[in-house]
């Protein structure tokens, strides 16, 4: 081969890499963001960017005021948010409360009825439209503050499916 070959091959390696590519999107489209970045947005149906933090602080307020049903919902997604944030269950989008107590208990066992209860009571607030009361606050709450401290027992990430 001669030396008049090398730009040409260049030329045609650069062609084929482009049209690999152009193929690929073609194919599977253009890549979206993660799973992971959707589901740490999306709580059970509502788009929650708030922390943890956040979340509990304003189902205190709400508790306060005597606004139980929202306070509840509110403090439930404080409970995932802080898992979620903590690394210890990662929700995918449109995971249900009780998918995601399954994997929360496969991450901390020792709390998995006291999880599938709140979960429960979630349930009969947002969606069964039960009202909330002050002692199921209160249950959810202490929920949330013994998971929030609890060490969990894992290999690799928990995951929840609906």
């Amino acid at each position: 081969l001669s030396g008049d070959w090398g730009p040409w091959v260049s030329i045609v390696a650069a062609v084929v890499i482009a049209v690999v590519i152009v193929a690929a999107f073609l194919v599977w489209g253009v890549p979206r963001a993660s799973g992971r970045a959707r589901a740490t947005r999306e709580l059970f149906g509502a788009d929650e960017q708030r922390s943890a933090a956040e979340l509990r602080r304003d189902a205190e307020t709400l508790a306060a005021k005597s606004e139980w049903d929202a306070a509840i919902v509110l403090r439930f997604r404080a409970l995932a948010r802080g898992l979620i944030e903590r690394g210890a269950v990662d929700t995918p989008p449109g995971a249900t409360v009780h998918a995601f107590a399954r994997a929360a208990a496969r991450a901390l066992p020792a709390h998995a009825g006291a999880l599938e209860s709140a979960a429960g009571a979630f349930d009969d607030v947002r969606y069964l439209r039960r009202p909330g009361t002050e002692e199921l606050y209160r249950r959810i709450a202490a929920v949330d503050d013994q998971v929030s401290t609890a060490r969990p027992v894992l290999t690799e990430l928990a995951g929840a499916t609906s």
